[in-house]
């Protein structure tokens, strides 16, 4: 079964969530035990030229929830997050989110990929709890 939202839309939708605070959001995270699948699915996604709006799911942090790496029309890549198959939330996929995958598995073969420059820098520039609460 598949999202009753198309992923861009729900990404249009949410651009406030990607641009706000996002340690102030709860997010599901995966068990360490999933991490080698989790892993496999981000060398699928990377290595694919062709992966321009298509999606490879990440794992279940159990119950009705899952993640999902997602490639946008325009190249970014997101992670979306589930619950009983509908979008609950989405962020950017970093470089250092995809290294903490790999080096806590010692997985071999980390795919040579990195954000674009603007994501870098929209993360970087995101407020902070503190800044929020001034």
């Amino acid at each position: 079964m598949t999202s009753t939202v198309d992923p861009e839309k729900y990404i249009a939708e949410n651009q406030t969530e990607l641009l706000s605070t996002q340690d102030l959001i709860i997010r599901p995270q995966l068990s360490t035990h999933v991490f080698p699948s989790a892993c496999m699915g981000m060398k699928t996604m990377l290595n694919n030229e062709k992966r321009l709006g298509t999606s490879v799911f990440l794992g279940s942090p159990g119950g009705y929830r899952s993640m999902e790496l997602y490639c946008a029309k325009d190249g970014i890549i997101y992670v979306m997050y589930k619950w009983c198959q509908e979008y609950t939330g989405v962020d950017y996929f970093t470089r250092g989110m995809m290294i903490a995958y790999f080096d806590f598995c010692q997985y071999e073969g980390i795919p040579d990929w990195e954000e674009p420059p603007h994501i870098s820098e929209i993360i970087k520039n995101r407020p902070t709890n503190q800044e929020e609460d001034i």
